[in-house]
């Protein structure tokens, strides 16, 4: 996949080029009401999307804590917190980003059976330009 598909630029103010290691495609679900970690990112990363959602059409809730910054959603059915929404296209509550350190999903349901996240992205490095 090139860095075009990703939706991501190859280089970013400062001159850097980005080059793509390996890419990151997650998916995970919980059946729990309290807050389940469901993954953990270490590293330079560029998240393209993170969608979840509620089984049932029910209400459920996702925390994200992206380099120490806590963000936290509730929803019924389905919806995008990071990047466009993969059923309506319009955009989630955060743009794609480049997580620095560390990335950690929690997912709980409020009334749902269960919960589910899906990431996209990539794990990346800075490289200076030649």
């Amino acid at each position: 996949m090139s860095v075009a598909d990703l939706g991501m630029p190859n280089t970013i103010g400062g001159g850097k080029l980005v080059k793509h290691l390996s890419l990151i495609g997650l998916k995970h679900s919980v059946n729990s009401t309290q807050w389940t970690k469901v993954a953990e990112l270490t590293g330079l990363s560029f998240i393209k999307r993170i969608w979840f959602g509620a089984g049932g059409g029910k209400s459920a809730k996702c925390r994200l804590t992206i380099d120490g910054q806590v963000f936290e959603k509730e929803l019924s059915y389905a919806g995008s917190f990071i990047g466009w929404d993969i059923t309506n296209y319009g955009e989630g509550d955060l743009p794609p980003l480049l997580v620095k350190n560390s990335l950690i999903v929690e997912l709980a349901c409020v009334t749902a059976t269960s919960a589910s996240v899906t990431i996209e992205g990539s794990l990346v490095a800075l490289e200076d330009m030649e």
